[in-house]
């Protein structure tokens, strides 16, 4: 099997490897009651099949003949691509090496992703043939999830069957489709936010839209569906800017237009439920507001090395400051931005393909989803989103426009 084959055959089984959960009911029995707890085996299983995965088409590429044109640090790499493996390398040895000298687990399992899809982006070179593989499978996997997600909810009026995160006789029911995690779900719907536009018909494109954001609904997660939310509007902008399309302009505030009307009937036809969900939320709300009550707790030692033994909170970046330290958290940020540079170039460079700026399109709005969502959720250790993450976010960096001959591809 080929090395894109088989990485391709790898993110496939990363995406559904979780669908153990809701059918045989495993997760976290604390905060699923119906659910028992995941035994170790299935924790670990995951990063030893991702790493063999990850490994082969490496170990092909540093052994064969094919090393001297296609291995990366001999290509020509612009500045951001420079910058960007710098700035990795200065991350993943950070990272390691307070993982071990503490024996943190979680910070050993926070870089597991970033030092692994580098280096397989880094030597074998899948990133040019990324965007279009992805554009052949997009509609497909988020059809996939629709479709699971709308049998759980069936399967819950019908029968019952409640998922993970979910208490009887309470309207806190949220459902996360494969994944069984509905604050991982409604980041992981935005990567479909713009799949809609790969459909030739506007009546099926419509119904897309529509189902997507009732999944996003289904999850009940606050910071999910407003992360969602904003990162779109942010990307619907910048298309506006760049492109000067006034498509995306007057979709938005049809958009916003929708959106007032939707809140108007909820409120007006399902108030008694909205008093018991904000009720519910509120709860959840003063925790993970407290967890930032933890910032009068940083010393000097936290700002240069962090020192805490796995996650304080539900705030990502507050987990990464208090493991790794504040170099650390800034060393994220500004890959993020690398990326989101990397990404501009991108869209510039495919202006007028409109298959290729929608697949551009759905990828930064998930990029930027996971970081804004990242401010009140821990995603840095959800499985498959924070892969998916570090897969998007390299994928922009290593794109490169030119080939070794110096022809465009």
């Amino acid at each position: 099997m080929k090395g894109s084959k088989l990485f391709i055959f790898g993110i496939f089984i990363a995406l559904f490897y979780l669908s153990y959960r809701y059918a045989f009911q495993i997760n976290s029995s604390t905060t699923s009651p119906t659910y028992s707890d995941t035994p170790i085996i299935l924790s670990l299983g995951k990063y030893i099949f991702l790493s063999i995965i990850f490994a082969l088409p490496i170990i092909y590429f540093i052994t064969s003949k094919k090393m001297s044109t296609n291995v990366g640090f001999i290509r020509k790499y612009d500045s951001i691509q420079v910058l960007s493996i710098i700035v990795t390398f200065a991350l993943f040895s950070l990272g390691i090496t307070i993982g071990l000298l503490a024996s943190n687990i979680y910070a050993v399992e926070s870089i597991f992703f970033l030092g692994s899809i580098f280096a397989f982006l880094f030597f074998y070179d899948f990133a040019n043939k990324y965007f279009f593989i992805l554009k052949k499978y997009l509609l497909h996997i988020v059809f996939i999830f629709i479709f699971i997600d709308l049998f759980q909810i069936f399967l819950f009026f019908y029968i019952g069957r409640l998922p993970a995160l979910a208490y009887e006789n309470s309207i806190s029911v949220r459902f996360g489709s494969v994944f069984d995690d509905s604050n991982g779900f409604a980041v992981f719907l935005a990567l479909f936010s713009f799949a809609p536009d790969l459909l030739k018909n506007k009546f099926n494109r419509n119904i897309l839209r529509i189902l997507i954001f009732l999944c996003l609904i289904a999850t009940q997660s606050l910071t999910g569906i407003s992360s969602f939310i904003v990162a779109y509007i942010l990307v619907l902008l910048l298309r506006f800017l760049l492109f000067r399309k006034r498509n995306d302009l007057i979709f938005m505030q049809v958009l916003f237009f929708l959106f007032g009307i939707f809140i108007m009937v909820i409120w007006l036809y399902l108030f008694e439920y909205i008093q018991l969900f904000i009720e519910l939320k509120s709860l959840s709300a003063e925790q993970h507001i407290n967890v930032f009550s933890m910032l009068n707790q940083i010393t000097g030692k936290t700002l240069l090395v962090g020192g805490s033994q796995g996650m304080v909170g539900e705030s990502g970046y507050l987990n990464l400051l208090f493991n790794f330290g504040a170099l650390f958290v800034f060393l994220q940020i500004l890959l993020l931005l690398l990326s989101f540079l990397a990404a501009l170039r991108l869209f510039y460079h495919f202006k007028g393909n409109n298959i290729a700026t929608s697949v551009l399109s759905s990828l930064l709005t998930f990029i930027l989803s996971y970081s804004i969502a990242m401010i009140n959720l821990p995603l840095e250790g959800v499985f498959p989103v924070n892969m998916l993450y570090y897969l998007i976010l390299y994928s922009f960096l290593f794109y490169r426009r030119i080939d070794y001959n110096q022809k465009e591809i």
